[in-house]
């Protein structure tokens, strides 16, 4: 039990942060889709 919520916890972890990168990179190289969408 521990060895596989070991796993999950590291999967929801790895998840998260690949969404703040993707989410930085877009920010960062595409500022224009996000003014947009504010409007």
């Amino acid at each position: 039990m521990d060895a596989d919520m070991c796993i999950v916890g590291s999967l929801l972890v790895g998840t998260v942060c690949a969404a703040m990168v993707v989410g930085l990179l877009r920010t960062g190289f595409q500022p224009d889709v996000f003014a947009a969408a504010d409007r």
